[in-house]
């Protein structure tokens, strides 16, 4: 078969070619063969991903007609089959047509019954909108896949900055065998190994070094859909290719020398974590009037904030709760204990927060990893606690690890991990009147502390410069104490184990046992002493609230009564 590339009628015909004809003439040796032969393979390539296009396409459409379909009989069930209004039965002859056709048509016709149920029972679906939503989820997975990608990338290109063997290299080593190859990285720009049906020559046509001949970084073009068909590379080309393949992965996989001082640098002495709980409480008590289980839970909580992975920043607990400060009056501290807690929590605490919104609370999680620090919470919730839903959500999904915010916005959604301490401060309105908008809320606290103006015979120090200083001192020490312990994994997992034993010993359950977990093994890492102090803490704040006030009049009435009982006015 003869075939002359440059006339344009030739060129047609090689619509006509088998796969083996089109790579017989993409060989051939002729430059203008080849190229056409590589645009034919490009437009037949091209045909294939649109037709696997319109057939997936298709079938999500099908899909969405099943599930609309099966809404139509729950909706035939529900009205009793009242489906049309009067002027729909003059209208409509096919009642499915109210799931395919325009929203506007469909309420048109609808009957009362049926707008009924799309507003309240089920909202109405099409196939067009159950295709447009299968196509955000998979947008919004993909995105979400995408951000781990480059979270991951960036923490191997630190550790190699630093001469650290990379996170992920360091995984691999563990589960290899002796003798057993080391399994290759993707090529940065690919989504993983490549299916068979789309394979070219750099994986069927390797070198006899088990390379592969194609180019690297990429994936290389092919002509045709079958097993046979292979990448277009000119074969004068490949051995400059693989020599250029060889280059590139002993660049990759070459050893990174660790730079070695030539000093000897000497152990840390390690730090006794009861002392410096007990120097961190004497100083916050200083600043601070309230009860000592309030003061040793706010040291133990903001010690606990400390233990954190190092790669990522985020807490090495799987549930952390929140503290929150209430008060009646003015001048009662509770500004000034979030104060002092934040100065400890360093370099975490990035100031106050009077009127937060969802996004920036978000932001400042994600990007600072910041603790949270919310004052006048009566104010930013309302009294009745249903001002700013959002952020009473985050502050409620941000106490677990796996919490997360959604939030859609223009057309694109976005997903943000809101684990963070928290702690709040507000008046004690939001105990009375808002108990039940907040009642999530309250449960995820480990302490809800009262406080009140100290009396006249108290004299607290004031808050200054020097007052952050030395917060910011202790909380450096906080941290070396917490990356010492945290570096003896059986001793920090003895810790967790012994916390959640003590913890079932004194009643707690639930929630309860959770957010005291972190702070119990806080404070068993320091002594078993502190662990005993923590429990009675955790028994005062948790377990035994809320606190059964006195009858002031019990007395009298049992004295008035004597052997009956007294009639009641109602």
């Amino acid at each position: 078969m003869t075939i002359t590339i440059d006339d344009t009628p030739a060129t047609r015909d090689l619509h006509y070619l088998t796969e083996d004809q089109l790579r017989d003439l993409a060989l051939s040796g002729d430059p203008l063969a080849t190229a056409a032969a590589i645009r034919e393979g490009d437009r037949r390539d091209r045909e294939d991903k649109l037709a696997k296009m319109r057939a997936r396409l298709a079938e999500i459409h099908a899909e969405g007609y099943d599930a609309a379909y099966a809404q139509y009989l729950k909706a035939s069930e529900y009205t009793r089959g009242n489906l049309l209004s009067d002027l729909g039965r003059k209208r409509v002859t096919d009642e499915m047509s109210l799931w395919t056709g325009s929203k506007a048509e469909a309420e048109r016709n609808a009957s009362e019954e049926l707008i009924d149920f799309w507003l309240y029972v089920e909202p109405r679906i099409t196939p067009g909108g159950y295709a447009r939503r299968r196509g955000q989820h998979t947008r919004i997975e993909r995105e979400h896949a995408r951000d781990e990608r480059e979270a991951t990338h960036e923490h191997i290109h630190r550790d190699q900055r630093l001469g650290r063997t990379p996170q992920l290299a360091r995984d691999a080593a563990r589960t290899l065998r002796p003798g057993q190859a080391t399994p290759q990285a993707p090529q940065a720009g690919t989504r993983g190994p490549v299916p068979p049906s789309r394979r070219g020559t750099d994986v069927e046509d390797a070198g006899q070094d088990g390379h592969a001949t194609g180019r690297p970084g990429r994936t290389v073009q092919r002509i045709g859909l079958g097993a046979k068909s292979m990448g277009l590379v000119g074969m004068a080309v490949r051995e400059g290719v693989r020599a250029a393949e060889h280059s590139r992965q002993a660049a990759e996989h070459k050893t990174v020398a660790v730079p070695q001082s030539t000093e000897v640098v000497r152990a840390p002495q390690p730090i006794d974590g009861a002392r410096l709980l007990n120097l961190a409480d004497a100083w916050f008590g200083r600043h601070v009037w309230m009860s000592d289980a309030a003061r040793h839970t706010a040291v133990l909580y903001t010690a606990a904030q400390h233990f954190r992975l190092a790669e990522s920043g985020r807490l090495a607990w799987s549930k952390f709760g929140r503290v929150l400060y209430v008060a009646s009056t003015p001048g009662s501290g509770k500004t000034t204990a979030m104060v002092c807690m934040g100065y400890m929590s360093a370099p975490w605490f990035r100031g106050i927060d009077a009127n937060p919104t969802a996004p920036g609370l978000c932001a400042s999680v994600k990007e600072e990893h910041a603790a949270l620090f919310i004052d006048e919470l009566h104010r930013l919730l309302g009294a009745k606690g249903t001002r700013k839903a959002d952020v009473v959500t985050i502050l409620n999904v941000g106490y677990e690890k796996n919490g997360t915010y959604l939030n859609a916005r223009g057309g694109k959604a976005s997903r943000s991990y809101v684990y963070a301490p928290a702690v709040m401060a507000g008046k004690d309105i939001l105990l009375t009147s808002a108990t039940e908008e907040l009642e999530d809320l309250l449960d995820r606290c480990a302490a809800i502390v009262r406080l009140s103006p100290p009396p006249e015979d108290v004299e607290l120090a004031e808050v200054t410069d020097e007052t952050q200083a030395q917060g910011e001192a202790i909380a450096g020490q906080l941290a070396a104490w917490a990356a010492q312990e945290m570096a003896d994994q059986d001793r920090f997992r003895e810790a967790f184990t012994v916390a959640c034993d003590q913890a079932r010993e004194i009643g707690l359950t639930g929630r309860a046992k959770d957010v005291w977990v972190p702070l119990i093994a806080t404070a068993w890492l320091a002594s078993p002493g502190h662990a005993d102090a923590a429990c009675r803490a955790a028994l005062e704040f948790r377990k035994n609230r809320p606190a059964v006030e006195e009858d002031p009049l019990a007395g009298l009435e049992a004295q008035l009564a004597g052997d009956g009982d007294l009639p009641s006015w109602g």
